[in-house]
């Protein structure tokens, strides 16, 4: 009889830990900035209202632990052109 409980126990921790594997990850909401060398935003139009399509962009997203400027636990960059 305890081993027929211990291994509907068995059973059911690993279907439960099988399941856990297939939920999605939890997703981050975030909005960014375009800035040019000099900290200035760029608006993605020139003053002519004309896109700005031949300009590189380069995006980098960071998880900074604790404030502002705390330790990145982790970063990735993308290249746009």
């Amino acid at each position: 009889m305890i081993r027929l409980i211990l291994m509907s126990v068995l059973i059911g921790i690993l279907s439960n830990s099988l399941i856990a594997q297939n939920n999605p990850p939890a997703l981050i909401n975030f909005q960014a900035v375009a800035l040019d060398d000099n900290g200035k935003e760029i608006a993605g139009v020139d003053a002519n209202g004309v896109p700005i399509t031949d300009k590189t962009v380069k995006v980098q997203f960071s998880i900074i632990t604790d404030n502002p400027n705390g330790t990145v636990q982790y970063a990735e960059v993308h290249l746009t052109n």
